[in-house]
């Protein structure tokens, strides 16, 4: 996410209720200035974004004006795909098969 005219400071990266929140708030210069056109505009903001089910924020970074989020989609090893093993009539002997 660009955020030209923000500190790191000002950018606050929070997970929630399966949502990730993106708040920034630029500090407004002491100076008051006449200005005939802002370029770039420095309001406070909030993003929102729906995350799926297992995903988990890692990581966020900010470098020169660009926000940067990790997010992992972490799946229980019980929701994981198994592979089940296909027998042949050798191993099957002692087994039953219907």
């Amino acid at each position: 996410m660009a955020l030209a005219g923000f500190d790191a400071q000002n950018v606050h990266v929070i997970h929630e209720n399966g949502a990730l929140i993106i708040r920034g708030r630029a500090v407004e210069h002491e100076r008051a200035r006449k200005l005939l056109h802002r370029g770039i505009a420095t309001r406070p903001f909030e993003k929102r974004f729906a995350l799926a089910d297992y995903s988990e924020v890692t990581q966020a970074s900010f470098v020169n004006g660009v926000l940067s989020v990790i997010v992992k989609n972490i799946v229980p090893d019980e929701r994981c795909a198994k592979v089940i093993p296909v027998m042949t009539e050798q191993k099957c002997e002692g087994a039953a098969l219907s």
